[in-house]
């Protein structure tokens, strides 16, 4: 019986944080290899004005930029509505899946 790897996924909202989402982002990826559990860090860049989506994707996470402003818990609490704005299938379905 093979046993199946543990994934887990942390959702990053992300509003104009250049100054700040680099270190959250590193901090996270070093906590994370500690726990020696397979993950991902996902980041929801709310529409920001500034590079903070660029900054993410040059971390090498995944980024997925929304086309208007949503709202801090967009992310994490309408996951159908961010399909939606984003316009991926199966995202939602995706994320419920990691939680």
């Amino acid at each position: 019986m093979s046993k199946k790897a543990t994934l887990l996924s942390i959702v990053v909202p992300d509003y104009n944080e250049e100054h700040t989402i680099g270190d959250v982002i590193d901090r996270l990826k070093a906590t994370l290899q500690e726990t020696g559990l397979d993950s991902e860090i996902i980041v929801v860049d709310d529409h920001s004005r500034d590079r903070s989506a660029e900054i993410s994707l040059g971390k090498h996470v995944t980024v997925y930029s929304l086309k208007q402003h949503m709202g801090k818990g967009f992310a994490l609490m309408g996951l159908g509505r961010v399909e939606e704005a984003l316009q991926l299938p199966g995202f939602a379905a995706r994320l419920k899946e990691l939680v």
